[in-house]
């Protein structure tokens, strides 16, 4: 995964204010979809072979595993919409708008 870049993470603010936090949530996690279905296909593969197996511990940790990503989703998802007024009210939107169309801090 490549790390973004400041004008990539300045537009993505820039859409967030634009669109709501809340769409710009989703189509952060729309951004990925093979690496979504990876992730799904590689559970559901390990699931079915634990359950064919018939290893209900094996099976357990699995789904325990699945919950506990689905609640760390969740709960960042919470988290941004909690923080996200008051993000509004302390970014300096000029220097956003900047860093979006490529000028970096030092210019």
């Amino acid at each position: 995964m490549e790390t973004p870049t400041d004008s990539k993470s300045a537009q993505m603010l820039l859409d967030c204010r634009r669109d709501g936090l809340k769409a710009t949530q989703w189509r952060q996690l729309k951004a990925n979809p093979g690496r979504w279905i990876a992730f799904i296909a590689i559970l559901a593969a390990l699931l079915t072979i634990s359950i064919f197996l018939r290893s209900w511990i094996f099976t357990a940790l699995i789904v325990g595993y699945i919950f506990g990503v689905l609640s760390s989703y969740e709960s960042w998802i919470k988290q941004g919409r909690l923080v996200w007024a008051f993000y509004l009210k302390i970014i300096d939107w000029t220097k956003v708008e900047e860093l979006a169309v490529g000028k970096t801090q030092g210019d």
